[in-house]
């Protein structure tokens, strides 16, 4: 898929341009491009989703889509900067990453804020260095991201949460202690964080756990090791079970893996494969929600080396069904509105 090379582009742009920020308003878009497909919205449910739509043509494009299961009505919407992004919990707004000036040491990557069908951003200031992995809280009141204490973010260290708005205070949540490193924090409304895990280990090279932070009581591991990868946990709606993806060991080398979507009790009982599915190995551009009312799960597969669509999985297991099945396309960072 072309996330990688996407970003690529955007860094090798800021470095030739100079500029502080590449945001909406830097270049143009092309979301205007975006054609709709039939939608089986009977499998959406009463959900709402919204996603990243990539467009693999001449001219190439992108652009924020919503589809709504209780109207069964679909929308286009402003595209947004580099990838992940999520949706707010009401829908109206967006967090994602933000490149910033090449030549700028104190962090590759931002994290930004704008309004689904506004261009106007709002970067979420304060020290700190690269930041990765942004999340909503449940109640939208505040974006949760992991952070690294070098520019680069790629190895990150600190879980903080921040309030949206300029000149917000920021809370540490968690903090490594030696050679400890976190990915993809996500909150539920007890605000418990969870989290991928890879725990202290003499040369700083482990394998990945789920790890549960409770506010003031140590961090938990509630999952793991034994697979080879662990991706997007994700809390259900109601806090008490998390959904995320694995891809056993062994396989063997090549373009596609078989993954395994899980879920389990927040207290890592009751581990239970959904659905086994096929993917390309892009697996960064993976994301997973949970639909409004927890019965469905909702999450981006790569198809081809170029394509990438939604598929939905019951949250009691069976076959995935794929939501969007336009080609040519990358529909990427699906996150599932109340």
């Amino acid at each position: 898929m072309k996330r990688l090379a996407v970003l690529t582009a955007i860094i090798t742009c800021i470095a030739c341009g100079g500029s502080d920020h590449l945001g909406p308003t830097d270049q143009g878009d092309g979301h205007e491009r975006i054609v709709i497909e039939s939608i089986p919205y009977d499998v959406i449910g009463q959900s709402r989703l919204t996603f990243r739509r990539f467009l693999d043509v001449v001219p190439v494009g992108a652009g924020m889509v919503t589809l709504d299961g209780s109207t069964k009505t679909a929308a286009t919407h402003f595209s947004h900067s580099v990838l992940p992004i999520e949706a707010s919990p009401d829908g109206s707004s967006v967090v994602y990453l933000t490149a910033t000036d090449y030549n700028n040491k104190q962090r590759q990557f931002d994290v930004s804020v704008s309004g689904l069908d506004s261009p106007a951003q709002t970067d979420l200031a304060g020290p700190g260095g690269g930041r990765r992995f942004p999340s909503w809280t449940p109640d939208g009141s505040k974006v949760v991201y992991a952070e690294s204490e070098d520019w680069s973010g790629s190895f990150p260290t600190k879980i903080v949460s921040q309030s949206p708005t300029p000149g917000a205070a920021r809370d540490t949540l968690w903090q490594a202690a030696g050679c400890e490193r976190v990915e993809s924090p996500h909150a539920n409304g007890a605000g418990d964080i969870v989290f991928i895990y890879y725990p202290v280990l003499p040369n700083c090279v482990g394998e990945a756990h789920i790890a549960r932070k409770k506010p003031g009581q140590a961090t938990e591991i509630v999952y793991g090791p034994g697979s080879v990868l662990l991706y997007t946990p994700a809390w259900s709606p109601d806090g008490t079970e998390i959904a995320f993806f694995e891809q056993p060991a062994p396989q063997a080398v090549g373009p596609t893996y078989m993954v395994d979507l899980k879920a389990m009790s927040a207290d890592g009982s009751n581990v239970r494969t959904l659905s086994t599915v096929q993917s390309y190995v892009a697996t960064e551009n993976w994301s997973l929600c949970w639909g409004a009312d927890g019965s469905a799960l909702f999450f981006s597969l790569g198809d081809s080396p170029t394509e990438a669509h939604i598929y939905a999985v019951p949250a009691t297991g069976g076959t995935a069904v794929a939501v969007t099945t336009q080609a040519a396309v990358a529909d990427e960072s699906v996150s599932c509105p109340r």
